[in-house]
């Protein structure tokens, strides 16, 4: 391993480390908080869990994120040419084929639903999009890279990811979905899925979840927790931990 190698090594493995147990990280006399799945905490110490969707499908500071982040950040590389640019959206584009059996296209994002069921369900897309997808119409992938994406059956021009960084991102994140097992009735998203449920059940306003999609009974009022109306979205990264704090703050013991 070379010394550059190393050092890049350390690095990696600092942020990582300091991310895990959630300590800021000071850098030319400023502190950035570490984020860590849907864990968010602010630079004055406040504190809550981001359960929106818009902490990502993988969560805040997972492991792939700061390393591709990284990586791309010591290329130096702010744009790629254009025939790098096209290989590696195409790979792209053949991870989700995978994943779905069905050979789709990134084209631009022509709707502008918020439809966060992407990625969090066990088919990768519930019945009803994949359908739609089937049918012709595009679909929006949103909070899955570094913006949203749209998915179609027909190629079409796409003018998005146009920074190395986006670029490298979205082709490290496809391909872990694809090689990381995570759809199907034995992936980790349906192992996920009765996580949370065996978790939240039991909590006054559950109703329902499907993935990582919870459903309330009611809209909650609540501090700790940043949520859609009637709606918790989790990441892929969480711990027994945070699902307990969730919990406890559901019944009332942490509301606002």
């Amino acid at each position: 391993m070379s010394q550059i190698e190393d050092l890049t090594h350390q690095l990696f493995t600092l942020v990582l480390n300091e991310t895990r147990i959630g300590n800021s990280i000071s850098f030319e006399n400023t502190d950035f908080p570490s984020n860590r799945g849907p864990v968010c905490r602010g630079p004055k110490g406040d504190y809550y869990i981001d359960l929106s969707g818009e902490c990502g499908l993988l969560g805040h500071s997972h492991p792939l994120i700061i390393k591709t982040t990284l990586m791309s950040a010591l290329t130096g590389k702010m744009f790629l040419k254009d025939l790098e640019r096209k290989q590696i959206l195409e790979q792209v584009e053949e991870s989700f084929s995978k994943i779905l059996g069905l050979k789709v296209f990134i084209v631009e994002p022509s709707v502008s639903d918020q439809d966060f069921s992407n990625g969090r369900v066990p088919s990768f897309l519930s019945s009803d999009r994949f359908s739609d997808l089937k049918n012709g119409k595009t679909i929006v992938l949103k909070n899955i890279f570094s913006e949203d994406i749209g998915l179609s059956i027909k190629k079409e021009k796409f003018s998005g990811l146009k920074s190395s960084a986006s670029l490298n991102l979205s082709q490290q994140i496809s391909r872990f979905l694809i090689e990381g097992g995570f759809y199907g009735e034995n992936g980790l998203v349906k192992k996920r899925e009765l996580q949370i449920r065996e978790s939240l059940q039991d909590t006054s306003p559950f109703q329902s979840n499907y993935g990582l999609i919870v459903n309330l009974k009611n809209n909650i009022k609540n501090k700790l927790i940043k949520m859609d109306e009637k709606k918790l979205i989790f990441p892929l990264s969480f711990n027994q931990e945070t699902l307990s704090e969730i919990s406890n703050s559901l019944e009332g013991k942490k509301c606002s």
